[in-house]
């Protein structure tokens, strides 16, 4: 379980959950879920977006997390929801994928995520984290990095195969407060109209 950042890099990570386990369960157990549920992260504040609204930091997460004021995850349902929810949802798989990136470029770059592991529980979670930490070396000063071209204005996708990692989704407990309901909506707000981008209609 890992957080990255826009560039690529790891900076949080918890090895060693059981595999069968949901990305939403390992979350809530892991030692990074707690602190964050805990309000130990010291998360900044809110902040206002260039010249639009105030709105808090956040995670960025797929349907198997639990939407928090912390996390966001998308509007559940494919069919059924309202344009403004459709380009919300496709905005935070935009941003999603930057996190899906990391961990392709990881396994690319490091052959022994092409096959199991086979070796000790410890060892593999030495192996792991040394690859993580060899990983966000090469990429400190690599700022010509881009597993798709969109980041700026272009809406063509080239992305990363990922053969080792796999994204759960539809697992785990989707129940939200109303405050992060309420933060969702915000975001999405801004997303339909001053943080419009001028594709993100016809993605939707």
């Amino acid at each position: 379980m890992a957080v990255c950042d826009s560039n690529y890099k790891f900076i949080l990570t918890d090895i060693g959950a059981a595999g069968r386990q949901s990305d939403g369960g390992i979350w809530s157990r892991s030692d990074i879920g707690e602190a964050f549920a805990a309000d130990k992260m010291n998360i900044p504040p809110p902040d206002r977006v260039f010249e639009g609204p105030v709105l808090p930091y956040v995670l960025v997460a797929d349907e198997a997390f639990q939407l928090t004021t912390y996390t966001m995850r998308p509007f559940p349902g494919k069919g059924g929801l309202t344009k403004e929810k459709c380009i919300f949802n496709y905005r935070l798989s935009r941003a999603r994928r930057m996190v899906e990136c990391a961990f392709g470029i990881l396994s690319s770059q490091w052959r022994i995520y092409k096959r199991p592991i086979n070796t000790s529980i410890e060892t593999a979670r030495n192996i792991i984290k040394a690859t993580i930490v060899l990983h966000n070396f090469l990429h400190q000063n690599a700022e010509d990095i881009n597993c798709y071209s969109e980041i700026t204005n272009d809406p063509t996708l080239s992305e990363i195969e990922t053969t080792a990692f796999r994204d759960l989704s539809n697992v785990g407990s989707n129940t939200h407060t109303r405050e992060a309901s309420q933060i969702r909506s915000i975001f999405m707000d801004y997303f339909n109209n001053e943080g419009a981008i001028s594709w993100q209609e016809t993605f939707v």
